[in-house]
């Protein structure tokens, strides 16, 4: 089997179509569909302060004195890749053909297969039945398909958990954006890695023979959400509760 890696082919253009397969070598090829998506925001800030105070008076507990001190506006990343894997190869195998009691010799396409000839086949008993040994390859074509999205925390999720939405177009937004998004704690070539990993079936025997080997992305967006955080503190303790608020759908946010 070949050991050498997959080559590596990026299309820029968006949308644009991978190439073709070359035999006997192996090839990544990355349809981009996009790059980043900022979301629009569709929770303003006084209605995010409403909610989040509601939120927090209910799990609070009696005694607590909360009072907001601050609420601010952060964009959250999640990827999102679909990929489509493929190999073409053989791998060698040994056929087992039964052979009659009394049979000496198996003609096959002209050549003979007898017991004096091990090189090819061989009459033997095996566990009380006559048989041939005939040395050959399977000729084998998969095909899988993925998609996966990440969380801020790299964290696999289903991809109908990465929010959508409508693009974020104001100026004065996607100005400030560069300072109000986090940053994920998985990289882009790592989450696409945990995708290869997943939808690849390279052949472990070491005597298969690789003619092709696609690894495509169809889709790839780094995703970028909305979410307001409210801080409060308890007035006699002194105690931080935080608040998270979805600038989409104006939910309350896991901590």
């Amino acid at each position: 089997m070949r050991e050498s890696r997959p080559q590596t082919r990026i299309f820029p253009s968006r949308g644009t179509s991978g190439g073709t397969k070359a035999k006997g070598q192996s090839q990544t090829q990355a349809k981009l569909a996009s790059g980043s998506l900022v979301l629009k925001t569709l929770i303003n800030e006084p209605n995010a302060k409403l909610l989040a105070t509601k939120y927090i008076q209910e799990i609070s507990r009696k005694e607590e004195e909360l009072i907001l001190e601050s609420i601010d506006k952060y964009y959250e990343p999640f990827f999102l890749i679909s990929a489509k894997y493929s190999v073409d190869y053989f791998k060698p195998r040994d056929f087992k053909i039964k052979v009659g009691e009394n049979v000496r010799e198996v003609v096959i396409y002209g050549k003979s297969h007898g017991v004096e000839k091990k090189r090819g086949g061989i009459v033997g008993i095996v566990k009380g039945r006559r048989q041939i040994s005939l040395q050959g390859e399977e000729h084998i074509v998969l095909d899988t398909r993925a998609s996966t999205g990440f969380n801020m925390m790299g964290k696999e999720i289903p991809p109908g958990l990465v929010p959508h939405g409508r693009p974020e177009r104001n100026p004065e937004i996607l100005k400030e954006f560069d300072f109000k998004k986090r940053i994920s704690r998985i990289t882009h070539d790592n989450a696409m890695n945990v995708v290869r990993r997943r939808i690849s079936r390279r052949p472990s025997e070491s005597k298969s023979r690789i003619v092709s080997e696609i690894f495509e992305i169809y889709e790839d967006q780094e995703v970028f959400s909305p979410v307001y955080e409210a801080r409060f503190r308890d007035v006699s303790s002194g105690h931080l509760r935080i608040a998270r608020i979805d600038g989409l759908t104006g939910k309350l946010l896991s901590s």
